[in-house]
């Protein structure tokens, strides 16, 4: 009998799988496709190399480099190309480029002056004391005006999320900047307090070989205990247990951890969990298309010393793009551009309460908060830690393992 059986073979997956195994657990990985990964995939050709889903990695996040360390991952990492100078916003039609420095809002014309005042007015603006949750558009709305909610952030979770921002809790989407505000008081105050080159955007990274050395990693260091191309049809309860019914098989661990997409775990809770079943079909799941791009460089006019851009609501299909060769070195041949563009897109408690309701079993995945890779690692050891707290607590007690309120991780972006 397995100790631990995690379903889905995603960052998220491999990342818990790779922290429970450090734990001690005796843990398998299944994943339905061959190849491992889920959308952190890179392809190269003729040249270039193509990221199928997230790009780039924060170093800025509390804990990152200790814990690349621990994958041996800290060397090698490929910094920002240094042409990375603007951010750029689509607007009618229009690109508007914002230098990255923290004044880059004020001193462009991409803001009215009126706009520009109300965003420096965020100094004044006090607190907010009750704890109570907010969307992005109202939080950045209250704190910076309208204008910059409607023309900087909702282009921003169009981009990043794929999503409305009144529909995206701030201290989900963003929840360190909900921090800055409750540490300073002032979202400004605390970006000039920060030290140049600290801001998050000067932080990104990647890898020679692209985003997919990470999830290859992972895969390595877990070896035999990920099993691919195994797909699983049913869950059920066995005793203090669970049957995992797979077509390769059938295995009863005494703890799941479902790493997989909003419609997979409704369709695997269905017959265990029937709230979160429903909680989880509920959650939509818009289709967001890649479309890779390569030019000579003679055929580009723009000078594309930016990450990229990101569409206000007049923007059309395309969410935004990102220019991969000016990013990160090796990314197309001498000579040559590539431009990525992202069309598509459109992002609950009664999941994170699962486990009260079924011991043993915890959620984990993008949509339940974060969508970044550095927070599948940051928050891949929270919920193999906690699991590893649970079964120690049984172990206590003699009685079946008690499981705690599972963290959820990320993909894409």
């Amino acid at each position: 009998m397995n100790d631990v059986v995690v379903i889905g073979g995603g960052v998220s997956g491999l990342a818990i799988a790779h922290d429970l195994m450090v734990n001690g657990h005796d843990v398998t990985l299944l994943e339905r496709q061959v190849q491992i990964g889920g959308n952190a995939r890179s392809l190269q050709q003729d040249g270039f190399l193509m990221e199928l889903g997230p790009t780039t990695m924060n170093a800025a996040l509390p804990g990152m480099s200790e814990r690349l360390d621990e994958l041996n991952l800290n060397t090698g990492r490929l910094p920002l190309g240094p042409r990375v100078k603007k951010r750029y916003l689509a607007d009618q039609g229009r690109l508007s480029g914002i230098s990255t420095n923290p004044a880059g809002f004020l001193l462009s014309n991409y803001l009215t002056l009126g706009g520009r005042a109300r965003m420096m007015a965020e100094l004044l603006v006090p607190r907010r004391k009750d704890g109570a949750e907010e969307s992005v558009a109202d939080f950045v709305s209250r704190r910076f005006g309208r204008e910059f909610a409607e023309r900087v952030f909702e282009p921003m979770a169009a981009g990043i999320f794929m999503a409305d921002s009144q529909q995206l809790s701030v201290q989900g989407a963003f929840p360190r900047l909900a921090g800055l505000e409750a540490r300073h008081g002032s979202i400004i105050r605390a970006v000039l307090a920060a030290k140049r080159g600290s801001e998050p955007g000067r932080q990104l990274f990647s890898w020679p070989g692209g985003i997919a050395t990470l999830p290859l990693r992972l895969a390595a260091l877990l070896g035999a205990r990920v099993r691919s191309g195994v797909t699983v049809t049913g869950l059920k309860r066995r005793g203090a247990g669970f049957e995992v019914t797979t077509n390769k098989g059938t295995l009863t661990p005494d703890n799941i951890v479902l790493a997989v997409q909003p419609h997979v775990a409704a369709m695997l809770l269905e017959d265990i969990d029937p709230d979160a079943a429903t909680a989880a079909a509920d959650i939509p799941a818009p289709p967001v298309a890649t479309c890779f791009f390569a030019y000579r460089r003679t055929q580009v006019a723009h000078p594309l010393d930016g990450l990229g851009f990101l569409s206000t609501r007049s923007g059309g299909i395309i969410s935004g793009a990102q220019f991969p060769s000016t990013m990160f070195a090796g990314r197309a041949p001498d000579g040559f551009v590539s431009i990525s563009a992202y069309l598509g897109g459109a992002r609950r408690a009664v999941l994170e309460a699962t486990p009260e309701r079924l011991p043993g079993l915890y959620l984990t995945g993008n949509y339940l908060s974060g969508v970044s890779l550095s927070s599948c690692l940051e928050q891949a050891k929270s919920v193999a830690g906690r699991l590893k707290t649970d079964r120690k607590s049984s172990l206590n007690q003699h009685n079946p393992p008690l499981s705690g309120i599972p963290v959820g991780i990320q993909s894409a972006g």
